[in-house]
């Protein structure tokens, strides 16, 4: 597989970071995180040397704070890393899906199986719901059944066609506490991960609901706090409701 050629970039927490730096230590900085990304990993000092030449050591004492050693003595960016990891998952997941429609005599067939399997067990545990042969599970996450247009789990029949930039619920109305393109993208890669890890997606107004407990935080904060119930395998954002 190709070297993937690019990665999610984020200026305004660029701008932040840097802030108190010099025209002459961003372009340091800049520079180093390229090479990293191109390298596909940790850099060695001696490289980081030749990069900076005779400015390694006044620039580098100042720069050195956005960088960790691995077990190796070698340096790299702790976000770029996770970017580089997040695009990663994106795109085999992206690719994956491809490869599902253009085999849809496989993906019924796994539909049919997996909504056979998954939905009895998979809708009864999620709440009280009445999980069935057919992969109709009525099962809710707040444990007390299904519902008026609730969205039927533990059913793979459509799994390549789901839209995670759209509501969960066809006509629910979500609103964002922060509205940009990358809140969007993160809230949904967050749904993304609900569903493959759990079979979860959100009922009538329950996206919208967790949506409003992001009120008042910062991009970096609910990035955070999402990033935070992926890596511990949590099913909703925070653990008393997991």
């Amino acid at each position: 597989m190709a070297k993937d050629p690019a990665i999610l970039w984020y200026p305004s927490d660029y701008i932040g970071g840097t802030s108190d730096y010099t025209f002459e230590e961003k372009g340091a900085y800049m520079e180093i995180l390229m090479k990293e990304f191109e390298h596909g990993g940790p850099l060695p000092e001696a490289k980081i040397k030749r990069i900076l030449r005779e400015k390694y050591h006044a620039i580098w004492e100042v720069i050195r704070e956005k960088f960790k050693q691995d077990e190796n003595g070698n340096w790299y960016n702790e976000r770029l890393e996770l970017e580089r990891e997040r695009r990663k998952k994106f795109t085999e997941s992206r690719r994956n899906n491809l490869k599902k429609k253009n085999n849809p005599h496989k993906d019924s067939h796994m539909g049919t199986h997996m909504g056979t399997h998954t939905d009895t067990h998979t809708g009864a545990r999620m709440g009280n719901g009445n999980g069935n042969g057919n992969g109709n599970g009525n099962g809710s996450e707040d444990g007390k059944g299904g519902g008026p247009g609730e969205v039927p789990r533990g059913t793979m029949e459509n799994e390549g066609n789901i839209d995670f930039n759209t509501p969960d619920v066809d006509g629910d109305e979500i609103t964002f506490p922060i509205d940009t393109r990358q809140m969007r993208d993160l809230w949904a890669g967050w749904k993304e991960y609900r569903w493959k890890a759990h079979r979860a997606r959100y009922p009538i107004m329950g996206e919208q609901a967790d949506l409003k407990r992001l009120q008042g935080m910062t991009f970096p904060q609910v990035e955070k706090t999402i990033l935070t119930a992926i890596a511990n395998n949590w099913n909703n954002l925070y653990p008393e409701n997991g």
